[in-house]
């Protein structure tokens, strides 16, 4: 058998544990998705046909939610897309969620399953939306 001292088992025990400690803090934080969001093309709209939406994206990357269709009733939303690649359509400041999608993210497309849909009554719930982007 090896003998091993224990002032080289401490030092190996530390450097085990300062490698996943470094994993933990920096490797849980990164951002799979930065630069790949619709809002992260400024100056770009991304258009849906079914159902027929937009997502403007403006020069300061706020991004607008615009519904083409005179028959759905909808208040001023905004957009938030969250850390992973959950898109958020909501309502400000009460918050209140009408469309709420898990997306893809490509560079010309978006490709969103709806989770949730109070904008069009459910309609959508569970299925695949995508929507193209189009340089301004």
């Amino acid at each position: 058998m090896a003998f091993i001292s224990r002032k080289r088992t401490a030092g190996l025990t530390i450097a085990i544990c300062f490698c996943i400690l470094m994993i933990i803090l920096f490797g849980c934080t990164r951002d799979i998705y930065h630069g790949k969001r619709p809002c992260d093309y400024p100056n770009t709209t991304w258009k849906c046909i079914d159902p027929e939406l937009s997502l403007v994206v403006n020069k300061d990357r706020t991004v607008a939610f615009v519904v083409h269709n005179e028959e759905v009733e909808h208040p001023d939303l905004c957009v938030g897309f969250t850390y992973g690649s959950r898109m958020d359509v909501f309502t400000q400041p009460e918050g209140e969620m009408y469309f709420r999608c898990d997306c893809k993210f490509y560079k010309n497309k978006m490709v969103a399953k709806v989770i949730e849909d109070k904008l069009f009554e459910g309609k959508y719930e569970g299925k695949k939306i995508v929507f193209y982007r189009q340089d301004q």
